[in-house]
């Protein structure tokens, strides 16, 4: 689909009313809870679709790219304490993805506030995906490796890019006190407990 297919798509879409749920960002179709993502590659920013203008989006399009929905898990996967440290991640949760402008890999950590980016020096990953290979094949821009270390054992994932954004957001309204309290553990374990349960072994 063109940038010009989906101006005119915007043109014509009725304007949204006053009250109501979620809409279709290119069509203005009203949205169910469970509703599709697409990622604005420019810049980066992630919107609500309907399923059927987010099937428009395959991985070739230039300007956006459908979201996945699926989650893999990714068991004997773990990283060093040694590694994790290289990475200066200042707290043992984080997710990483490809920038798809420039194709270096990015990083997020959850905090009170919201997602903090972590700026990865192209040399620290590289020392990462050369102990871990299989990384370079699965890191992309609509996909996080999402690693938790809070626990025991580790737990790493790939999950859909808006699904690392909503874990931010579970733990920004459960955080309290300055390190987070028992909610913050007890939000990020029902997360994990519902990525895991309908997750496929990649």
């Amino acid at each position: 689909m063109t940038q010009g297919t989906i101006a005119a798509l915007r043109r014509l879409r009725p304007a949204a009313p006053a009250e109501g749920g979620e809409r279709c960002e290119l069509c203005s179709q009203a949205l169910g809870e469970r509703h599709e993502h697409v990622l604005e590659r420019a810049s980066g920013r992630i919107g609500c679709a309907c399923t059927a203008c987010a099937l428009l989006f395959d991985p070739g399009q230039r300007g956006w790219r459908r979201l996945p929905r699926d989650v893999r898990e990714l068991p004997g996967f773990d990283l060093s304490g040694a590694e994790w440290a290289g990475l200066g991640i200042p707290i043992q949760l984080a997710f990483f993805w490809r920038d798809g402008g420039s194709g270096m890999i990015v990083a997020a950590y959850p905090s009170p506030g919201g997602a903090v980016r972590a700026a990865i020096a192209p040399e620290d990953w590289e020392a990462v995906q050369s102990a871990h290979p299989e990384l370079e094949a699965r890191m992309s821009e609509v996909e996080a490796l999402l690693v938790n270390r809070m626990e025991t054992p580790h737990l790493a994932l790939m999950v859909p890019l808006d699904q690392a954004y909503r874990l931010v957001g579970l733990i920004r309204s459960a955080w309290t006190g300055l390190s987070g309290g028992p909610e913050v553990r007890r939000a990020l374990r029902a997360f994990c407990d519902e990525c895991l349960s309908g997750a496929r072994r990649a």
